[in-house]
């Protein structure tokens, strides 16, 4: 696939960062293992969501499932990783009707699990990962990425006319992989799609950079929201509120000594694995996103036990007159995340 000239600096860097590293970390990291650059693919299914209408009996419906593949991109003279995946809603037995998704909307968010020490990573002028002796201690696990984005996307101050081109897709002050603009207009050169395709499929991409072995490790997950929450459901999704459908781990290094590229898709999941919530807390507060606060709902303690209910008013009236609401109950549990003061 041609190289779309928007993801020139993408590639040059990876939406994480740039690919600059201290000698010192490379002398000091662990010894060379093997390294397996062979692309990898994954697959989940096993996504449901449940839907009562007007409090009758809950319906299972089975969501869909997502595709992963990881794989080495050379571009000019250097490696990058390249991670794609895609969530295609359930057209088949027991798909969800559209109607679902009058009221909710899904996102994919991406936070940075670890990073090297010394590696050049900056968010508002800081080092994320400790660098002995100079008082910088871990921001990990972070947002990706964080609030207003990343240093490297900006030339020079921190404001919009100083965007580089090509990132605009990814800054602002919500803590979705891209933009809800970008989300519906975004279309990258490796798919020829828009990202998100709203009740059909829903996609992620990323070229991060390299770093020396154990490299830098990611957790994406697909997360819903409800757009038209009832406000007397009291265990329903509020506005600023999420909950976690499924997800995968990955990690890209090279290894000492030899350099070579080494590709893993360590996990994927359905639903909400035990300590997801309290990871992706973490990850919004150290991604500057303290006034939406993600927490566990006290009613549903207990991460990949339980179910959490999210409530819909009707909307559109002429499609959901006298529907009453529709309660979805998804696998998983909710975050709670306030909306940013104006």
């Amino acid at each position: 696939m041609m190289f779309h000239p928007r993801h020139l600096h993408r590639a040059a860097s990876g939406k994480l960062l740039r690919f600059v590293v201290a000698l010192v970390a490379a002398l000091t990291l662990a010894p060379a293992i093997y390294a397996d650059s062979t692309p990898k693919n994954a697959s989940q299914g096993g996504i449901q969501i449940q839907a009562s209408y007007d409090g009758g009996p809950a319906t299972t419906y089975t969501l869909g499932s997502f595709n992963v593949s990881l794989s080495n991109f050379p571009y000019q003279g250097y490696n990058y990783g390249h991670m794609l995946s895609t969530f295609t809603v359930n057209t088949g037995a027991n798909a969800p009707p559209a109607t679902l998704f009058s009221g909710m909307k899904l996102h994919w968010y991406q936070q940075v699990q670890s990073l090297p020490n010394y590696d050049s990573t900056t968010y508002l002028g800081n080092y994320v990962v400790p660098w002995p002796g100079t008082g910088y201690t871990s921001a990990m696990p972070i947002t990706d990425p964080p609030s207003g984005g990343w240093d490297y996307m900006y030339n020079g101050a921190r404001v919009p006319a100083n965007i580089v081109p090509g990132y605009a897709i990814f800054v602002d002050t919500d803590p979705f992989y891209y933009t809800r603009a970008a989300e519906l207009s975004w279309v990258p050169s490796s798919t020829g799609q828009v990202v998100s395709q709203p009740g059909v499929k829903y996609t992620i991409e990323d070229y991060p950079g390299y770093r020396m072995n154990p490299g830098v490790s990611f957790t994406d997950y697909l997360v819903a929201e409800a757009t038209t929450p009832n406000p007397l459901d009291p265990m329903g999704l509020r506005p600023g509120q999420l909950t976690i459908l499924g997800g995968f781990t990955w990690t890209i290094a090279l290894t000492a000594g030899t350099y070579q590229p080494d590709l893993k898709i360590n996990s994927t999941f359905a639903g909400t694995p035990n300590g997801a919530v309290d990871n992706m807390n973490l990850g919004m507060l150290n991604g500057n996103f303290p006034t939406w606060n993600p927490q566990t709902h006290a009613g549903w303690a207990g991460a990949g036990a339980t179910s959490t209910v999210v409530d819909f008013v009707p909307l559109p009236p002429a499609v959901w007159t006298g529907l009453g609401g529709l309660a979805v109950v998804i696998a998983g549990t909710w975050l709670q995340r306030h909306q940013q003061a104006a």
